[in-house]
């Protein structure tokens, strides 16, 4: 039987059934804020893309026990919202269901429900209200955030709590599913990545004739090399080393007048090699301003991930450049292009991680790169190298980004379908 619904007066709403009721959350939730100071519970919860999870207490840099008196306690079932710094991220998913009692920060508003509500729908509705945006209205300032206060006055649906119930068991299920057929294809990506990874490290260490036989290179990172290649160290082979000069985020400008690479790109924005750059600013912004030069390799100095530090790209475009501070550029006469896939191939990736702390922040030198080792063929054959690699990691790009658009339609599907049911334009039962 075909629902029939009426205007529910919230925008991003619309219609819901008949029988639903409209109020201000104030009248179904309440804002839940007990603060740790005489438990001193110390299970640390974390929101992270939209999921509550447990945190590592001995892992948070500089806070001790007593610091954690701050935070508050949350329950299994209540609600967290992070509303903070609105006006710079509107990406992160801000909405999570508390699954066990624990601690989280009292920058968040916690939720819980009066009888007649049932957290898990009040969690896909408000879920919803993330994905739609309506947060972004709250609060003001150069940091922008809302509170309690922000919360209590929206206006939502609300069905009887059998329906809510009913509703909840079935968008659990479905989005189980869903998530399911997400963690197949984020396996299969994972995989993919790890083939190009292994058909790099392969071309730069052995070259593309398995008929050409191997020697023992002396060197315990990379064993095995073609007979007629050699073994280098970095300072060997670099004509000089120098650091980028500091351009912040403040100085980005998206129509500036000149390109520029900051450390972080290279975790984020770059693969291998730069050809068309992103980000742009004024030069007049810059007081020491470091000039990029075609065929320069770009090193991070520091991260946060021990396993990535040294990230490295070539720069292979002519146009106008600045290179950004905690960068180390190197300059030297080989391929370019090679030496890109080489220094991010997984033997150069080790050493360049080896002997590094898990700390928060990990930081490599000049010293620590010029110790880093690549086997070097000739110049016919690093360029032969460097085009067999073009094509076949664009061909692996591609089955990834297949891979990536199903995602993203699943993920699209998911949000339609949970839309859909806490607004009751679609029957379950």
């Amino acid at each position: 039987m075909e629902r029939k619904l009426k205007d529910s007066g919230i925008p991003w709403i619309g219609a819901i059934p008949e029988h639903w009721e409209v109020t201000k959350i104030a009248k179904i939730c309440y804002e839940h804020y007990v603060t740790n100071k005489i438990e001193h519970n110390q299970n640390l919860l974390s929101l992270s893309y939209g999921n509550i999870k447990r945190k590592d207490i001995n892992t948070v840099d500089g806070l001790l026990p007593a610091s954690f008196d701050t935070y508050q306690i949350v329950d299994k079932g209540n609600i967290v919202l992070r509303l903070t710094d609105l006006q710079n991220d509107k990406r992160s998913l801000r909405v999570g269901h508390v699954g066990e009692r624990g601690i989280i920060t009292s920058a968040y508003v916690a939720l819980g429900m009066k009888p007649y509500v049932y957290s898990k729908y009040m969690y896909f509705l408000l879920h919803t209200a993330d994905i739609c945006k309506v947060f972004y209205t709250f609060g003001g300032g150069v940091r922008q955030g809302g509170k309690w206060d922000d919360v209590a006055s929206l206006a939502v649906p609300v069905p009887p709590l059998s329906e809510q119930e009913a509703i909840s068991a079935y968008l659990d299920e479905k989005c189980g599913e869903i998530d399911e057929l997400i963690e197949v294809e984020q396996k299969m990506i994972a995989d993919l990545e790890s083939y190009r990874q292994a058909v790099i490290t392969e071309a730069v260490t052995h070259g593309l004739n398995p008929d050409v036989p191997l020697r023992d290179s002396g060197i315990d990172w990379i064993p095995q090399i073609p007979v007629h290649w050699e073994i280098h160290y970095l300072r060997g082979i670099a004509n000089s080393f120098r650091k980028g000069s500091g351009i912040t985020k403040d100085d980005l400008i998206p129509v500036g007048d000149i390109s520029c690479i900051r450390y972080g790109d290279l975790y984020t924005k770059y693969k291998y090699h730069v050809t068309d750059v992103i980000c742009r600013t004024n030069l007049s912004k810059i007081q020491t301003p470091v000039f990029a030069s075609y065929g320069d390799i770009y090193f991070t100095c520091s991260g946060e991930d021990v396993n990535a530090i040294g990230k490295s790209v070539a720069f292979l475009s002519n146009e106008d450049c600045l290179i950004g501070g905690d960068l180390i550029i190197m300059k030297h006469s080989q391929n370019p292009k090679f030496l890109g896939y080489s220094l991010d191939s997984i033997v150069s990736q080790k050493q360049k991680s080896y002997g590094k702390s898990k700390l928060k922040v990990v930081h490599t030198s000049v010293k620590d790169l010029k110790n880093v080792v690549v086997a070097l063929p000739p110049f016919s054959e690093q360029q032969a190298i460097a085009d067999y690699l073009d094509a076949k990691c664009a061909e692996i790009a591609e089955l990834i980004k297949v891979k990536q658009d199903k995602i993203e339609s699943l993920k699209q599907y998911r949000q339609s379908l949970i839309f859909e049911a806490v607004t009751g334009k679609i029957n379950i039962n």
